[in-house]
């Protein structure tokens, strides 16, 4: 009995050993073998490369659209004020003045005659300058020493003063009577235009002064038409004659 219980010991011990020995090559065999990095080596004192960084795409531009201005209402062109000539007839008033509310007529030379102001030459003056010199003239000589220039006012009652003749190569020939200024374009418009007879480059305006001298105003047609000499299409005055000569003659 006790040489079988040393057997069965033996026997134990051997297949002990047996089944380490086995574990030990199976974990030998699992156990992967060390990897080995690349090591790169820097030279001393040198500064080492950044890493590359990766582009970002840029975002496309945005397109602006240029502002485009809306156009705005048509605006009519001012007309030219009125200019007071003889042959005129105006209203004066005085805010608070019966006495010195009147129609009032023109001289051939421009005078009106207004109390406690006497005499005023009105010729070529606007409605709205006359009315200011005629409150200066009030304020000046103690009369109404505290009206102010809103409180006199100047109308226009009838414009006989304001008439020009247009004589010569034109259609309609004549004198013409108007309540606005008028140039010289105009008032050949008015006499219904040249003939075909008409001197454009030779056409004049004569004009007499206060004192009775006459002027004589050049006018080429044809460069007012062309848009080149607009300064020589001057407005009129009362009693101007525009002469259109035919072509070949002399003035």
């Amino acid at each position: 009995m006790k040489r079988l219980l040393t057997s069965i010991a033996l026997i134990t011990a051997v297949a002990w050993m047996a089944g380490a020995a086995i574990a030990q090559d199976s974990s030998a065999t699992q156990t992967p073998a060390a990897t080995t990095l690349p090591v790169t080596t820097v030279p001393a004192g040198a500064t080492p490369a950044a890493a590359p960084v990766p582009a970002v795409p840029a975002e496309p531009a945005t397109v602006v659209e240029p502002a485009t201005a809306e156009p705005g209402p048509a605006q009519a062109a001012p007309q030219p004020l009125y200019r007071i000539n003889g042959g005129d007839t105006i209203h004066i008033s005085v805010y608070g003045e019966r006495d010195l509310d009147r129609d009032v007529a023109v001289e051939p030379d421009g005078g009106i005659a207004f109390p406690l102001v006497g005499n005023i030459n009105a010729r070529g003056l606007t409605l709205s300058d006359l009315s200011k010199k005629i409150a200066d003239a009030l304020r000046a000589g103690n009369m109404l020493p505290n009206v102010t220039d809103p409180e006199v006012t100047v109308s226009l009652v009838k414009s006989s003063g304001n008439s020009f003749s247009v004589i010569g190569q034109v259609k309609q020939p004549g004198t013409f009577v108007t309540d606005t200024q008028v140039d010289v374009m105009q008032a050949l418009s008015l006499a219904g235009g040249l003939t075909p007879f008409a001197s454009k480059s030779r056409i004049i305006v004569l004009r007499r002064d206060s004192g009775g001298v006459q002027t004589k105003i050049p006018f080429d047609y044809s460069s007012v038409e062309d848009g080149e000499q607009l300064n020589m299409n001057i407005q009129l005055q009362g009693g101007d004659v525009v002469v259109v000569p035919q072509a070949g003659l002399g003035f």
